[in-house]
């Protein structure tokens, strides 16, 4: 109800994501488009308490080695680097891997492998941060790979709704 319950549907942002990644997700009416490249979707809600982002990119399958956290850090650092920005020009997001623990599950969701993972990210050179679930899907039969980001930023709040509103959608 928190996430669905008070707004209607975002119907153009919910084909957009259909249409690029071939994925049915239900996007809410406050979500806004923040971006749009090949390949690439940034999903965005803000308001004066919280910003809350669903990044959905798609690669060619290679090798299983995809999956491995390293590899998935680095493609979460790769877009923060080139598309999520602060105020200041040389700021960006990150993934923080050495102050807080980062978690990776793995398992199967509707009979595709997924890998989950799990921590937190900050931005280089500038003051914000927050929680992250990425998730890494091998859609067999395209022979690609879905990666779908979630990120929260609000500080002073207690993060963890935030998240299930994401994980939800």
């Amino acid at each position: 109800a928190t996430v669905y319950g008070l707004q209607e549907d975002n119907n153009a942002l919910s084909k957009m994501v259909f249409d690029s990644f071939g994925m049915n997700i239900k996007v809410p009416g406050l979500y806004q488009l923040a971006m749009k490249k090949p390949n690439f979707l940034w999903l965005r809600m803000d308001n004066n308490e919280v910003n809350q982002s669903m990044v959905i990119r798609k690669f060619p399958y290679k090798n299983k080695n995809q999956f491995a956290m390293d590899s998935i850090i680095g493609l979460r650092n790769e877009y923060g680097k080139e598309f999520i920005r602060t105020g200041f020009e040389d700021a960006y997001m990150s993934t923080n891997v050495i102050d807080l623990p980062t978690y990776e599950y793995t398992y199967y969701q509707n009979g595709v492998y997924t890998k989950e993972v799990r921590g937190i990210w900050e931005t280089v050179n500038d003051f914000m941060g927050g929680p992250f679930v990425s998730y890494l899907m091998h859609n067999e039969a395209k022979g690609e790979i879905v990666f779908i980001d979630i990120f929260v930023f609000a500080p002073g709040k207690e993060k963890r709704d935030f998240v299930q509103q994401l994980d939800c959608i």
